[in-house]
């Protein structure tokens, strides 16, 4: 075809194309048919344009290496249905230069993702003078498993063990350090001097935050004091970063405590930083997925483990961060 690089198609031919295209695939359409796609001309991009408007613009501020691969994956799927009809004469995505690792890597570039080990936690930890306690509880916390806000909400007096060292999380007893456990006995001794020990164990129902589950009353009331407790942890953890001078979320202590982790257990069964890197390299169901299912479940992750969904999260933090392996393996 001639002059493929000049525009083939108007706006209003690409919002055909892709009304088309979502009555045959309706699961896509509030993915791709809006006008970020039918404005741009996406037949004429080269590579460098493509990345800069699949990341930078369809992705915009997302960090989901998963949520970038679906949309590409989208985007292909329509670039296919496209070439069968003779629309365009290939699917770029097809190609090499267009590979998905080429997107990955771009995103990769722009993310600030680096893992925060044990000793830098302590730091940050130590740094944070307001609400402390709470602020070293769920700092704690994330880093050594609990997944998500939502998660820390559910969580009551009566699951935690001190006798055992263990921490009952989604219906599985996992192992917690001694100094998680120090952070709740020193948050509910702070509760017990300034809110009449409304967190101590022989209230076993009420939160382990401190505050009365509200089991009674209707759904909304429910829905309204799980929000509220989900505003107090997001304060609290931009408390966390404004004070420690980085930033602090769920996610980067959740995944950098199980990076950790795995980093261990690579060092004492004589695997190389290469290994483990490869691990989380590796797309698809290969043997490195297998391996990270283990990992997690030692680990103590509850539940049926997605080692792809898994992997995607910790890649970036893998690739971003050179340290690891630096501070435990003798050179």
């Amino acid at each position: 075809m001639d002059d493929w690089s000049r525009r083939r198609y108007s706006v209003s031919e690409y919002r055909e194309f892709l009304n088309k295209f979502t009555q045959e695939y309706p699961n896509y359409r509030k993915n791709i048919y809006r006008p970020l796609f039918w404005e741009e001309d996406l037949f004429t991009m080269n590579v460098e344009q493509m990345k800069r408007f699949l990341v930078d613009r369809v992705c915009a501020n997302s960090r989901s290496l998963k949520y970038m691969q679906d949309n590409r994956n989208i985007l292909s799927r329509f670039f296919q249905w496209c070439e069968r009809r003779e629309i365009i004469p290939f699917n770029l995505f097809e190609s090499q230069e267009y590979a998905l690792s080429i997107f990955q890597e771009y995103m990769i570039e722009g993310m600030d993702t680096v893992p925060i080990y044990r000793e830098e936690l302590e730091r940050v930890i130590s740094g944070v003078q307001t609400r402390r306690e709470l602020c070293e509880l769920l700092a704690r916390g994330f880093f050594e498993g609990i997944e998500t806000i939502a998660d820390f909400v559910r969580l009551r007096v009566c699951h935690v063990h001190f006798d055992e060292g263990t921490l009952e999380y989604r219906g599985v007893r996992r192992k917690m350090s001694p100094e998680f456990f120090k952070a709740v006995d020193a948050y509910w001794k702070f509760l017990d001097a300034n809110q009449k020990g409304r967190a101590t164990a022989s209230c076993p129902q009420r939160d382990m935050l401190g505050v009365l589950a509200r089991g009674g009353g209707t759904e909304a009331d429910r829905e309204r004091y799980r929000r509220n407790q989900a505003k107090n942890i997001k304060r609290c953890m931009s408390k966390i970063s404004e004070e420690s001078g980085c930033e602090i979320t769920p996610e980067r202590l959740f995944v950098s405590g199980f990076l950790e982790f795995v980093r261990k257990k690579c060092i004492e069964e004589g695997r190389d930083h290469v290994f483990f890197v490869q691990i989380f390299r590796c797309a698809y169901e290969t043997k490195y997925h297998k391996i990270i299912e283990i990992y997690a479940k030692e680990y103590g992750m509850p539940g049926k483990i997605y080692s792809e969904k898994l992997r995607l999260r910790c890649y970036p933090y893998v690739i971003r961060d050179k340290r690891m392996f630096e501070k435990t393996v003798d050179r």
